[in-house]
């Protein structure tokens, strides 16, 4: 009687051991992903793919350590194995849409466009209120020119959240390019006033590009004089306040600005170049000269760089 009990307690206990040993197994691939998650924040791909490969040495069937490796691998990049991974995870989990939106952007990065927009729609498919997914694959439509679509992804980001100033600033975009310069305007013009005081140079550079389109001269200067008064050490506004200028004819007022844009950004053969246009036009051709021979220096640099 009493070595039956002591054998009943012994195999129990034998049990217990046996489960504690799988729930710590389970613990440590835990402790891995936590890990690789932090290595990948701290740019360490390669350990973190290792960490992320010794967890699934402990669990196989891990989808969350696929997901890792894959983020760590496109990171890298190695586009092929990240999408091995993420191809994967799916096997696993068919409704991840974690898994989905990274093989999305692995297969854009490889230039499969077709192949990311079917991941970040099924993705959405099951998440549909991701506004992350929605950017990426309005992003992936306009880099087809497929610009409706665009519009159609980035308003959906409006109406999940209307605040969202970035959202009508990339709408602004396939707009612009469809030719819709007015809606191009009253998005970038409702960004500017969603983020108020935050509005920067870019954004009201933005917005004075596409008025110099329309040939609202005075809507562009104003804007490119806000954008270098908010950034004075941005050349982006410089150059195209001076090529206003330059239009208008006003030309040393264009060389002024080309030469505050050459100072910032000084390989910049483009404003070498205009510049070197508008001495010409008042007549001083040494000067013209000049910066002709420095542009096609800088473009043949350039060209031979790459």
């Amino acid at each position: 009687m009493k070595t039956s009990r002591f054998f009943t307690l012994l195999v129990s206990l034998l049990l217990c051991a046996g489960n504690f040993g799988v729930m710590r197994a389970q613990a440590t691939a835990e402790d891995l992903i936590d890990s690789g998650s932090a290595k990948i924040a701290v740019g360490k791909f390669d350990e973190a793919i290792a960490d992320f490969s010794k967890a699934l040495g402990l669990n196989p069937k891990s989808t969350e350590a696929f997901i890792g490796r894959g983020t760590a691998k496109k990171a890298k990049p190695d586009l092929d194995g990240a999408i091995t991974d993420f191809t994967q995870a799916l096997k696993l989990d068919p409704k991840s849409a974690k898994a989905y939106s990274g093989r999305a952007l692995a297969r854009k990065a490889k230039g499969d466009l077709d192949g990311a927009i079917a991941d970040f729609t099924s993705s959405l498919t099951f998440d549909q209120k991701s506004i992350e997914n929605y950017f990426n694959r309005g992003e992936v439509k306009a880099m087809k020119k497929d610009f409706d679509g665009a519009i159609a992804d980035y308003s959906r980001i409006i109406v999940l959240d209307p605040k969202n100033g970035y959202a009508y600033f990339r709408r602004s975009e396939p707009k612009r390019e469809k030719g819709d310069l007015d809606g191009a305007i009253n998005d970038l013009t409702r960004n500017i006033e969603i983020r108020a005081q935050q509005a920067n140079a870019y954004d009201y550079d933005a917005r004075g590009w596409v008025k110099g389109l329309k040939k609202d001269w005075p809507g562009a200067m104003a804007d490119f004089s806000r954008a270098i008064q908010l950034d004075p050490k941005y050349s982006a506004p410089w150059r195209n306040r001076a090529g206003v200028r330059n239009t208008l004819k006003d030309y040393a007022g264009a060389i002024a600005d080309y030469t505050r844009a050459i100072e910032l950004e000084p390989t910049d053969s483009y404003s070498y170049r205009i510049r070197g246009e508008a001495k010409k036009a008042l007549g001083d051709t040494s000067g013209a000269v000049a910066d002709l021979t420095r542009a096609n220096q800088l473009d043949r640099q350039r060209a031979v760089a790459r």
